[in-house]
This record gives structure tokens, C-alpha cells and sequence, in this order.
């Protein structure tokens, strides 16, 4: 969007950007998606601290678990990122996706845990997979605003600024 290669952008738009506006379409939820026979095989003393201190936004408890990572340049990575800077000591990271829907495949296979949109997450995983796996809320950090991004004003993209609003609030209930 700032290099004018697109007219429209959906992202989490962090910075103002000279001669771009922005709208912001819904908050967004990071969790930690982990399948519920490994969280239990890694944590059976500790489950309930360990899910409450990472709805603190204390992450390091989380370092036990095997990570499945997406892109760092992605919101997920870098999410993921920032957790593990928490963490006391480098976490086992099984794998690196490119894509994070294959990372949250092998989340549900148990593989490891998965920092990720909650969106992506229920929009990504089967409902059985769904039942299969656990959502941790990871506290005031993980939450942050998804924003459309645009350059010039014209009918076409407030029409495609007010679809997109009105798809959002379908998707999340957001008002």
C-alpha cells in the first residue's frame, strides 16, 4: 500500500502513513492453539496456571511446548516472536510453516502449539479438529485492531470499505 502497488489493504496497520487512510474493522484475538491430550501430557500439574499466566501475558510457561511457527513477517510470527523473547530458555521449534493453516494441521495432530488469530483458528480447523484442540487467551498483548488501509476516496472503494465491514461483523459479531 505505501509502495502504491495496491489500492486497499486488510492488516494490522500499526504506523499512520503519510497519504493512506485507515478504519479500523474489528479486534483481533491472538491465541495459543495446543492439542488437548499434549497439553495435558506436558502440563498434568500445572494446566490451570499455566493458562491463566498466559492470559496475563505471561508467556514463559509455554516454553515447554514444542512451537509451530508461521512466518515471522506474518501477525502470527511476529507474535510469535515477542512470546518467545519472554520465554527463560529457546524453545523446541518443530516447525516453520509458510503457511500458517499446514501449522495449525499439525497443531490439531498434536504435534506441538501454535500462536495464532483466533479468526484464522475457526475458520481454519474442521469442528472436530476444533474439539480436539484448546484456545488459550493470551491477555491484553495478544489483542490488536485489524485495519483497512486505502489511498484515494472514490465509490468503488467505499463500497468495498462497507462490504468489508459488513462481512467482518458476520464473521465476528463485531459492531
Amino acid at each position: 500500500l505505501s509502495r502504491g502497488e495496491l489500492d486497499v489493504c486488510i492488516s494490522d496497520l500499526e504506523a499512520v502513513q503519510p497519504g493512506i487512510r485507515q478504519a479500523d474493522l474489528y479486534r483481533e484475538r491472538m491465541v495459543f492453539v495446543v492439542q488437548r491430550e499434549l497439553f495435558r501430557q506436558l502440563y498434568p500439574d500445572n494446566s490451570k496456571q499455566v493458562i491463566r499466566a498466559a492470559g496475563k501475558g505471561d508467556y514463559r510457561p509455554l516454553q515447554d511446548c514444542p512451537l509451530l511457527l508461521g512466518r515471522e513477517k506474518d501477525i502470527a510470527g511476529k507474535f510469535s516472536h515477542r512470546a518467545m523473547a519472554s520465554f527463560d530458555r529457546p524453545p523446541v521449534i518443530r516447525v516453520e510453516a509458510e503457511n500458517i493453516a499446514f501449522a495449525l494441521e499439525l497443531c490439531a495432530h498434536g504435534l506441538g502449539g501454535c500462536f495464532c488469530p483466533e479468526i484464522i483458528v475457526r475458520n481454519t480447523l474442521t469442528a472436530e479438529q476444533m474439539e480436539e484442540v484448546l484456545l488459550i487467551p493470551l491477555g491484553k498483548q495478544g489483542e490488536y485492531p485489524i485495519r483497512i488501509g486505502w489511498r484515494e476516496e472514490g465509490r468503488i472503494i467505499a463500497s468495498f470499505i462497507e462490504t468489508a465491514q459488513e462481512q467482518v461483523k458476520g464473521m465476528t459479531g463485531a459492531g
